[in-house]
């Protein structure tokens, strides 16, 4: 882990912000293999460390060994399991809202208002928690000073960069908007040194956009990236990163894990 990736992290007093602690997690994700992946979504699932389990409890219901899970918890950034539960556990004590309320067909009209707003109040402080503020004024200079400016999206991410150009074109930036493959690849190929490319991809691993970024920067020009991950190929393509990590739905291994764990810890005493 970098210096700026643990500093995101924590507070200018140097303590650890467990606002943090899930996005910081997330952010991680696509670094770790799919088995590390596995244990590290079973402890961001709510409910799951809510007995305070000890290191072996933990392992066995997951079925790995503990070395696995110490493993996981310093590849995130951690000392060990007891540092990683303990964030995990202020962050969720202290939330203020049910982050992991969905939505259901049961749901009255203000229950899906409140939660719909609930989680995008959760899901702002969050990525505000995990932001690295020196890349958001480099992005900045980088962007102002620039001669042309390029955003780079496909699928969702073309909306993104169509509602950014908006914006930017509001206060006198002007910028344009490629969303086709072959058209990122001949935009990037154009930009020269002093130009820049603002490039938006949740996963970060989007061909199209990977291209397109790896282009732009052989060309000169400066890549600034929106993505969920650090980790990601994009992020590991472009002069600046900022994260936005978003909440992932549980996986089925995940919530098979979860399921089989409270109901062991929840199982009444024998003869009752």
């Amino acid at each position: 882990m970098t210096g700026r990736e643990r500093a995101s992290h924590h507070k200018e007093s140097g303590t650890r912000d467990h606002t943090a602690a899930a996005a910081h997690i997330r952010m991680l994700l696509p670094a770790l293999s799919q088995g590390e992946q596995n244990v590290a979504l079973w402890l961001l699932e709510r409910g799951n460390l809510t007995n305070s389990p000890k290191i072996g409890e933990v392992a066995a219901a997951l079925g790995i060994s503990e070395a696995m899970v110490v493993k996981v918890a310093r590849r995130l950034g951690y000392g060990g399991f007891k540092e990683l539960r303990a964030d995990l556990m202020a962050y969720y004590a202290n939330l203020r809202v049910e982050i992991d309320e969905e939505l259901s067909r049961e749901d009255s009209v203000s229950q899906i208002v409140r939660k719909v707003f609930a989680t995008e109040r959760s899901a702002l402080e969050e990525v505000e928690s995990i932001l690295d503020i020196d890349a958001i004024a480099e992005a900045a200079r980088i962007f102002i000073k620039a001669r042309h400016r390029d955003l780079y999206g496909v699928g969702g991410s073309a909306t993104v960069c169509a509602d950014a150009s908006h914006k930017f074109l509001r206060i006198g930036i002007r910028s344009s908007v490629f969303s086709d493959a072959h058209l990122i690849a001949m935009s990037a190929s154009l930009l020269e040194e002093g130009d820049a490319a603002l490039v938006v991809s949740h996963s970060g691993e989007s061909k199209d956009v990977i291209l397109g970024a790896e282009i732009a920067r052989a060309s000169g020009a400066k890549v600034i990236t929106i993505t969920n991950s650090i980790a990601s190929t994009l992020a590991r393509n472009s002069d600046v990163v900022l994260c936005a990590p978003a909440k992932e739905p549980s996986s089925p291994s995940s919530t098979r894990c979860s399921s089989a764990w409270r109901a062991r810890t929840t199982k009444p005493p024998s003869g009752t």
